[in-house]
Formats: C-alpha cells, sequence, structure tokens
C-alpha cells in the first residue's frame, strides 16, 4: 500500500507542477509555491500529533483507503472537466476566471503526501525543534515547487501541451485509485467481482467521456475557426 500511495504522491506532485506552471505570471508562480509551503508549515502542529504507528494503521484500514480513494477518482475527473473546459475557452479565446482559478488548484494527494512526509520527518529526527524541522521542509518544498514548475514550462513550452499531459496524469491517478482497494484487501482479485465490475464500469463511463469530449472540443475548435 505505501507503493501505490507514493505512487499517488508523485502523480500528485506532477499535477501541482503543471498547475503552477499553467499560471501567466513570474508572481502567481511565485505566490501560488509560496501558498503551499505555508499551508505545510502551518499544519506542522497536526504532523506533530501523528505517530507513525497510527499512520501505518490509517494506510491499513480498508474503510478509510475505499473512501479515499473514491475522493481521489472523484478529484481526476473533476479535474478532467476542468482541463476540457480550458481547452474550450482557449479554442473560443473566451476567459473564465472561475475556470483558470480552479485548473490551478493543487493536487489533494500531493497536499496530503507532503504532511505525511512532515509526519516521517519529525518521527526519525531527534534533537530539533518541529518548527525549526517544519521550515526547512516548507523551505525545501518551495525550492522544489519553484524550479519543477519551471522546468515544465520550459520543457514544455506550449500551453495545449502542458493541460494534456496533466489530464493524463489524473487519468492515471484514477486508475491507481481504483486499483488500491483491491491491493489492500489481499484478496485476488479474480475474487473481488464486485470491485472488478465496479473498475470496468467507470473506466467505460470515463472513456465514454474523454471520447464525448475530445469530440466535443474538435467541434467547438472548428466553429471557432469557422468564426474567424
Amino acid at each position: 500500500m505505501w507503493l501505490l500511495f507514493t505512487a499517488l504522491i508523485i502523480v500528485g506532485l506532477i499535477h501541482t507542477l503543471i498547475n503552477i506552471s499553467l499560471t501567466k505570471t513570474t508572481r502567481g508562480h511565485f505566490l501560488m509555491c509560496l501558498g503551499i509551503s505555508i499551508f505545510n508549515f502551518s499544519f506542522a502542529f497536526l504532523s506533530a500529533r501523528i505517530r507513525l504507528r497510527l499512520l501505518h494503521q490509517w494506510f491499513m484500514n480498508y474503510e478509510m483507503i475505499t473512501g479515499f480513494c473514491a475522493y481521489q477518482i472523484g478529484e481526476a475527473i473533476v479535474v478532467m472537466a476542468t482541463a476540457f473546459a480550458l481547452i474550450h475557452t482557449r479554442c473560443l479565446q473566451a476567459k473564465s476566471r472561475r475556470i483558470e482559478y480552479l485548473s490551478l488548484f493543487p493536487s489533494g494527494i500531493f497536499l496530503l503526501g507532503i504532511l505525511c512526509a512532515q509526519t516521517m520527518m519529525f518521527n526519525l529526527i531527534q534533537g530539533y525543534s518541529y518548527s525549526f524541522i517544519s521550515f526547512f521542509i516548507s523551505f525545501g518544498l518551495f525550492i522544489l515547487l519553484f524550479g519543477g514548475a519551471w522546468l515544465f514550462k520550459h520543457l514544455l513550452p506550449r500551453w495545449e501541451w502542458r493541460v494534456e499531459l496533466k489530464a493524463l496524469i489524473v487519468f492515471a491517478q484514477m486508475l491507481i485509485a481504483m486499483f488500491s482497494p483491491m491491493v489492500i484487501s489481499g484478496l485476488p482479485m479474480v475474487n473481488i467481482s464486485t470491485q472488478t465490475s465496479l473498475f470496468n464500469t467507470v473506466l467505460l463511463l470515463f472513456g465514454m467521456g474523454v471520447i464525448a469530449g475530445t469530440g466535443y472540443l474538435i467541434t467547438a475548435y472548428k466553429q471557432s475557426k469557422g468564426t474567424e
């Protein structure tokens, strides 16, 4: 389960870096990185109250993991819809501040991941205050986010490429979230007929949504070209 959770955090990190790279100005880029770092530092008191044993128990709780994965799937669907809406407004050369702001929100699994990582550091590092450790973790997080987003912006200079990559990333997030309850249950996948059926149903609906969304965007793009 820890391996799957680590994979989700990496996916969430890439998702967040792409969101930061979508900001139009360096000031916005800086403020997003600063805001996430302040969030991590502000919740140091929460990380300090959690012990590794309790964290391990949480990740082995089937009901908690199932609810968490359901949230991940819901988040992925919302992000995909937002990505389609962003491309649609871009094709029509329209502006929607609500969609733009929503698309910049960092990944929920990433925010949870940095708090869990901070909890582990609090339990492993001895001889320093929690505030001191949290400050350096937050500072390192700021450098990672600012540098990573800058790198994405230069490796993928076209805005459309980053939005498309974001859609693929959240698709991977949804797949991992679907399989996680099966892994933690400890049962062979062939014996989990109900979960497998649910997985196939959700995957089918998601595929239909992707096809419908792609067709909608192509139509919108052709309409925008026709009105020029």
